[in-house]
């Protein structure tokens, strides 16, 4: 059928229509363009920028960031985690290069630490490893200082070590000839380092978190105070070793360490004016599993004196942690004075009665 001439112009018409109203948008779209793109492309490079960074962030703390994050066969010790790199220019870039992968290089803070990684690096048949520690001149005097302002309360240093002379203000950490002890080093003085990735938070095990974060971090006025040392006796009810332990971390100090029989008689003679006699504080040792089980108080000092009362410690049925005792009493195989050691099962608060010492270092 062939269209009319009327139904002919009409298409025409339309079609001129749809065409000029194309041509106008068009024109809009454009002249928007024009005007809008000076003050919006700089917004939206902005925004990509900002976004990119807040991804990086995130990246970082979960441990996924920069390179690869934490390598999935990191090497495990009270749930921090280490690897081995051997790709560093020089100490400053191996610090970098742990912190874009999520972590920091390793901070050594006890002796069972350092004897741990000493043996995870023989394993991987690397030597002269970097780790986080600098030396700083603060006031005209070298300070040896964690990348982390971690206490520098465990060392190992060769004989002779640390000598800053040369430039040697890093630190390389387990040397040539099997030496396990450290020595200060050149900031490019190997390609290998060690990273460390610390723990988690992990709020179920603490308990009630919300408690004891309030807690607070100062020394009390009325603490105990002997050479550049502060102590202070705490109760709580249900307070086992290991919260004890944690509660006088998040207080900035430790369980008591006790060093000497001067520091002893001072303690102890603090603690019997705090409780009676059928009471217990907790102290800062714990048995543990090496071939000699109580050698170290939990800042990693070695366990050069004790006052064990006669049989103890026995590790009797999981009694693995120690108390200062507050007063006389005697077993079949045991006889124990004021002011004497023992051990405990950490959940044995009944006679401990939520007793616990803290300790700061206040030099």
């Amino acid at each position: 059928m062939k269209l009319s001439h009327y139904r002919a112009k009409d298409i025409k018409r339309m079609l001129l229509t749809i065409l000029v109203v194309v041509a106008v948008a068009a024109a809009i779209v454009l002249l928007g363009i024009k005007l809008f793109t000076p003050w919006v492309a700089p917004k939206v490079k902005d925004l990509g920028e900002g976004v990119g960074k807040k991804v990086e962030e995130v990246k970082k703390k979960l441990g996924i960031g920069g390179d690869e994050g934490m390598p999935e066969d990191a090497y495990e010790y009270k749930k921090h985690h280490y690897y081995i790199y051997d790709d560093a220019d020089s100490w400053e870039d191996a610090k970098e290069k742990c912190e874009k992968r999520g972590g920091h290089l390793a901070t050594i803070t006890s002796a069972k630490e350092d004897k741990k990684l000493y043996q995870y690096v023989e394993e991987k048949g690397s030597k002269d490893v970097f780790f986080g520690l600098q030396m700083e001149v603060e006031s005209g005097e070298e300070v040896w200082k964690w990348v982390t302002g971690e206490k520098l309360k465990h060392t190992k240093w060769t004989e002779g070590e640390p000598n800053s002379d040369s430039g040697s203000c890093y630190v390389a950490v387990y040397g040539r000839n099997d030496d396990s002890r450290w020595r200060a080093v050149t900031p490019g003085y190997t390609k290998y380092y060690l990273c460390e990735w610390e723990p988690e938070e992990d709020a179920a095990e603490d308990g009630n978190a919300e408690e004891e974060a309030k807690e607070e971090s100062s020394i009390p006025d009325d603490a105990m105070r002997f050479e550049g040392h502060s102590y202070y006796v705490y109760q709580k009810e249900g307070m086992t070793w290991k919260k004890a332990k944690k509660s006088c971390k998040k207080k900035g100090g430790h369980l008591v360490t006790i060093t000497s029989q001067e520091e002893q008689d001072a303690v102890a003679g603090y603690l019997l004016e705090r409780i009676t006699p059928e009471q217990d504080a907790w102290i800062g040792i714990q048995q543990d599993e090496t071939e000699n089980p109580w050698s170290q108080w939990i800042t990693g000092e070695d366990l050069k004196y004790t006052n064990w009362s006669d049989g103890n410690p026995d590790g009797f049925e999981g009694q693995c942690y120690g108390v200062m005792c507050g007063g006389e009493r005697a077993g079949e195989n045991y006889t124990i004075a004021p002011g004497q050691w023992d051990d405990l099962k950490d959940d044995d608060i009944t006679i401990g009665a939520g007793y616990y010492i803290c300790e700061w270092d206040t030099e």
